[in-house]
């Protein structure tokens, strides 16, 4: 029998920005991390950028730059 030597593989999927036109999520990249995480790639991780984005445009300093943006637009 022919014994590998193990190696780990990192992984890291995305959820771009943008990526669902409605409110729900996208469940397909959670449920490869758990399937890829069973079968033997416990680095396995995933990042919604979606989520990120948002959470960024509520920020003090986002609102007062986009304030910024449209009355520069304006002019």
């Amino acid at each position: 029998m022919i014994q590998l030597k193990h190696r780990t593989l990192r992984t890291l999927l995305l959820t771009p920005p943008g990526d669902s036109p409605c409110d729900c999520p996208w469940m397909g990249i959670p449920a490869l991390v758990g399937h890829l995480k069973q079968v033997g790639y416990p680095e396995t991780h995933q990042r919604d950028l979606d989520l990120e984005l948002y959470y960024h445009s509520q920020t003090p300093e986002s609102r007062r730059r986009l304030l910024e943006l449209y009355g520069q637009a304006l002019k």
